[in-house]
């Protein structure tokens, strides 16, 4: 290639880049705002990730484990291994935040997510297709297609996508000996290391898709199985180097493991309802009020319906396909059964139509059961729909039947993704004096309400310089110790349970907790519990900050516990009571237990050594009394247990031995 045609490549290549950022300014307006003050889309989600953008530079500059974050969730700390922290991102931008502050950081890289995933779904697919508009119409459609414009909405680790196009670049280069064995093992080891701190979702799912794609390929190809098998196992040595070069990572992620919920996110709430590929959501601006009715049956949120593709492009696709496998029958009838399998695994466990589970089970329900990818969100694998279609946009504009007629088809077929640019927004987030201007939260223990992901305490913590350990936060669930608690969630409902008191004295007693700050917006209910305690306070602007006291009275349970225990609730397999010179008696009944369950056997350990031990008949009035006096600790456990669906159709599927009603003494 000479000088001056290479000169050309580079200058096209630029040029198309060029143009998807400008696409993307004239779509956001990002330079008629404060880029360091006013926030891209701001909320609960935007500004956790803000909080990571600043927590990696900072873990690490002040000599800090940045792995557990035990600012948050305090005393015992967050794994941030198990949460959308973006340590890739953070510390890209670090310089960035350094200079200008986190919101500056989370502004910049939301807004380049869209235009960098475009640009490498361009550079694959002019590697493919020798076709520099044929790549740029194509990447437009991966890069600004309906998935990412969804995610934009808050999700920077799942809109930032640009390293998987980039992945399969690499593979085919490799295939097609057009990359050193040596520079493609260390590139794609990196690339895999780069994608793991930015979504452990994406990598593990672009990895089962890969895995899917390679064995359609090595059964399909006769002329190329042996290259594609070689370039996998080279791709396996990748894996087994970024997986060394991830040690402290995995490390934390495997000692985490055991505090993860079963599922985070319902795979079958979170999946694509069938209508949603030919259907807009209020994401996309044209047809968006026509199918209002219809978009709003869909499951999950407006991030996550990310599937529609719309008629006139999965026509332009299917027209690409019928012509791939024309001329290249084994590698476009390939591509044709990975897009078939991506899409019906999107649609999860169970089809959906119109907003109603059929009932129809999917094959993604054996995936529900296998550790890890199990929590994968199926409507989220519509990143790889755009992706195929992009392939099959470029290749169709890049045969030598291809005219302007076509050309034009294309850019009005695309005309139907462009994003609906009215639900994005810029705002800023008021920060309560008392987190700025006032040291009385310094070096403390903090909660702080609205709780968690009901409000913005994880920013007013940023903007405080980190001065104070919040016990709560907004990281994508509540770690164990927490979790077991009923008092954790009535802080994030608002609504205080049966015997909350005494249960929130426990509570902060436990985590050390020596403020409680209640700020506006806090529901009223909780704040006035709070407010009964009695505790010594002082308000600061639209904020009041109570003092805890260091000696309490109270009781607390955990475990297996369920319902208001100022009124008989149920109980399940291992409940732990404790007082604290709050002097109470503990009943137990088997009266509740519905006749055809079995009989339960009951022991209750105290902490001198005595064992209580009784067996409860279904229906039956029998009761077994204890009392607890000054600082006492029982430990009850069920013998067995029953599910209620077993028993009535309540779809109840929790395991119940007894009930207990706790009952305060005088």
């Amino acid at each position: 290639m000479t000088t001056t045609r290479k000169n050309t490549n580079i200058f096209f290549i630029l040029s198309f880049c060029f143009l998807y950022i400008f696409i993307n300014i004239v779509y956001f307006h990002p330079f008629s705002h404060n880029f360091e003050h006013t926030i891209f889309m701001p909320g609960g989600d935007q500004e956790s990730f803000i909080w990571f953008i600043k927590w990696w530079p900072y873990a690490i500059s002040h000599g800090l484990n940045p792995f557990i974050a035990r600012y948050i969730w305090s005393p015992s700390g967050f794994n941030l291994t198990w949460a959308t922290s973006i340590p890739t991102l953070s510390i890209l931008a670090a310089p960035l935040t350094i200079l200008f502050g986190p919101i500056f950081s989370w502004n910049l890289l939301s807004l380049l997510a869209a235009p960098l995933n475009a640009i490498c779904a361009f550079l694959l697919l002019r590697y493919l297709y020798k076709n520099n508009f044929a790549a740029f119409l194509g990447g437009y459609v991966f890069g600004f297609g309906s998935y990412v414009m969804g995610q934009l909405l808050g999700h920077l680790n799942l809109d930032f996508v640009c390293l998987v196009p980039l992945a399969i670049l690499l593979f085919v280069m490799s295939v097609k000996d057009d990359i050193n064995r040596y520079y493609f093992v260390i590139i794609m080891a990196f690339i895999i290391f780069l994608e793991a701190g930015i979504s452990t979702e994406i990598l593990a799912t672009s990895t089962l898709f890969g895995f899917i794609s390679i064995a359609v390929f090595v059964f399909l190809q006769n002329v190329a199985r042996k290259k594609i098998l070689v370039s996998a196992l080279y791709l396996s040595i990748s894996y087994v180097l970024a997986a060394i070069l991830l040690f402290p990572f995995l490390y934390f992620l495997i000692k985490g493991f055991s505090g993860v919920p079963k599922i985070i996110n319902s795979p079958t709430a979170y999946s694509s309802d069938l209508l949603n590929y030919i259907i807009p959501t209020p994401v996309t601006r044209i047809g968006r009020s026509v199918f209002s009715s219809i978009a709003s049956r869909f499951t999950g949120n407006y991030a996550e319906e990310g599937a529609y593709i719309g008629l006139p492009l999965l026509l332009f696709t299917s027209f690409a396909i019928r012509d791939y496998i024309a001329e290249q029958k084994r590698t476009g009838i390939a591509l044709f059964i990975i897009f078939i399998v991506i899409i019906v695994f999107s649609l999860g466990p169970y089809l959906q139509v119109n907003g109603v589970n059929t009932h129809v089970i999917m094959p993604w329900t054996f995936f529900t059961h296998v550790p890890l990818i199990r929590g994968a969100l199926p409507t989220r694998f519509t990143n790889y729909v755009s992706l195929m279609v992009a392939i099959f946009v470029g290749f169709w504009l890049s045969t030598q039947k291809v005219t302007k007629k076509r050309y034009m088809a294309a850019i009005a077929s695309i005309v139907f993704i462009i994003p609906n640019i009215s639900i994005y927004n810029w705002g800023g987030q008021h920060v309560p004096s008392i987190f700025t201007k006032h040291k009385i939260l310094a070096g403390s223990n903090v909660i702080v309400l609205p709780f968690g992901y009901t409000g913005p305490s994880m920013f007013w913590q940023l903007e405080s310089g980190m001065s104070f350990n919040m016990v709560g936060g907004y990281v994508g669930f509540s770690p164990l110790p927490f979790r077991r608690l009923p008092v954790t969630s009535d802080l994030f409902s608002g609504i205080p349970g049966g015997n909350f008191n005494d249960l929130f004295r426990a509570y902060c007693s436990q985590f050390h907790v020596k403020y409680v700050v209640v700020c506006h917006n806090t529901p009223a209910s909780l704040a006035k519990a709070v407010k009964n305690e009695g505790w010594d306070s002082k308000e600061y602007g639209q904020c009041m900050a109570y003092h805890v006291p260091s000696h309490m009275k109270y009781y607390v349970y955990s475990g297996n516990v369920w319902g208001s225990y100022d009124r008989y609730g149920w109980i399940g397999k291992n409940v732990i009571l404790k007082t604290q010179n709050e002097p109470i008696k503990i009943i137990l009944t088997g009266q509740f237990i519905p006749h055809g369950a079995p009989n339960v056997k009951i022991r209750l350990y105290e902490a001198d050594g005595k064992v209580i031990k009784k067996t409860f008949i279904p229906g039956k009035k029998q009761s077994l009394a204890v009392n607890m006096r000054g600082v006492k600790r029982i430990y009850i456990s069920a013998g067995n247990t029953w599910i209620p669906k077993n028993i009535i159709h309540s779809g109840d599927t929790r395991k119940l031995s007894v009930s207990m009603k706790i009952e305060k003494q005088r």
